[in-house]
């Protein structure tokens, strides 16, 4: 609260990573006019995630690996996941790679996945990466990238990191991936914590290898549009019209 009441009157200009996180300070359209309120994203350093650029995407009918990507944490919805991709593909070669570690005292939780895996019965089928420092390397390996966050995520930087390196997104409709994502254009959508509505898309994704490509090429148009120039010349932008009033 209190750093809501700030923003309306302290600053000169209020730059936020998305509409979902600029709508949190509650600012009326005569402030956001006054401050020059402006949702910019995060900039994504193309260069690092180009990869899986050139990959050939696999052909209905043969084995994936479904990914997910950032540390873990209840809210980072990895059980969503796990159990969609159970539903999604209950036998067969395809794999599932949690990829990251939990922080903040929130190990139990990753034990929890690990029980879960298994009562699942896809155990054998599911990798845990822990803590990884090359990112770029991790998402180049995946045929299909999923964001499963339980809350809003204020922008969800590895979706244009997946974009950028040419793998096919499944995202929450929630907070600023849905801002990223056009749904069936660069990515897919399904609604916060629907387990069986994320499975649907994963198995929709996994026949029909001209849908992947499609959201492959849409999702470069898209993360080009984050590129760090690109993003450094609307917050310069702003800079100036802050600095011009």
């Amino acid at each position: 609260g209190m750093v809501r009441r700030a923003a309306r009157v302290l600053p000169s200009g209020i730059i936020a990573n998305s509409r979902a996180t600029l709508q949190t300070l509650e600012l009326t359209p005569a402030t956001a006019r006054r401050l020059q309120a402006r949702a910019i994203g995060d900039p994504c350093p193309m260069e690092e995630f180009e990869g899986a650029i050139g990959r050939e995407p696999l052909r209905p009918g043969q084995d994936l690996t479904v990914g997910i990507v950032g540390r873990i944490s209840p809210w980072k919805g990895q059980d969503v996941f796990l159990r969609a991709f159970a539903l999604a593909f209950p036998g067969g070669g395809t794999r599932a790679r949690i990829v990251g570690g939990a922080l903040f005292g929130e190990e139990a939780y990753g034990e929890i996945l690990v029980a879960l895996a298994d009562e699942l019965g896809i155990a054998a089928r599911v990798d845990f990466t822990g803590h990884v420092d090359d990112v770029a390397k991790e998402l180049a390996g995946l045929d299909i990238a999923v964001h499963a966050s339980t809350i809003p995520e204020p922008f969800g930087q590895v979706v244009v990191e997946a974009m950028a390196a040419g793998v096919p997104v499944v995202a929450t409709n929630a907070g600023g991936p849905a801002e990223v994502v056009t749904d069936g254009v660069d990515g897919l959508l399904f609604p916060m914590g629907d387990v069986e509505g994320l499975a649907e898309r994963l198995t929709r994704l996994a026949r029909d290898g001209e849908l992947r490509q499609r959201l492959v090429d849409g999702g470069r148009k898209t993360a080009a549009t984050y590129a760090p120039p690109v993003i450094a010349a609307e917050v310069e932008d702003i800079y100036r019209q802050v600095l011009g009033g």
